[in-house]
């Protein structure tokens, strides 16, 4: 074949994305919110919602700026994340949260952490009384 037919057999393709650099979750952002997607499994958004995160129910621009398509029965952003044929079918919806609730949250399980962490001292003991039982670790060179 000659160089000017592969030339223009090759303008004429529509562009190539890998799909390693897919990422079909992206979601246009909006200013002053976190947004993640959330599978939908029973009382996982409700738990969302109760935290604070509202469903997305706008039309999304994607990676390749294509518009959410929306369900019928409702406009609130979905996709569906596992597409094996073998699997039950999961959806995921688009859930939002106002920035400062988001890092409110963040500093609240930060300083969570921080207090379990303290309890340990610096031999990775636990200072708790109550605790009971022991556990030894050691490498098998050392048996």
């Amino acid at each position: 074949m000659s160089v000017v037919k592969e030339t223009v057999r090759a303008a004429k393709r529509p562009q190539r994305v890998p799909l390693h650099k897919q990422n079909i979750f992206q979601a246009e952002s909006r200013a002053g919110f976190k947004r993640m997607w959330v599978n939908e499994l029973p009382g996982r958004v409700e738990s969302y919602e109760l935290a604070g995160w509202a469903l997305v129910a706008e039309e999304t621009a994607t990676h390749d700026g294509q518009a959410q398509v929306e369900s019928q029965m409702s406009s609130v952003v979905r996709r569906v994340v596992n597409k094996d044929p073998n699997a039950p079918s999961r959806t995921a919806v688009l859930m939002e949260i106002p920035l400062d609730l988001y890092h409110e949250d963040h500093v609240a399980a930060q300083l969570l952490i921080d207090e379990q962490e303290r309890a340990f001292d610096k031999t990775g003991e636990m200072r708790s009384k109550d605790m009971y039982g022991d556990i030894n670790v050691s490498h098998r060179n050392e048996i």
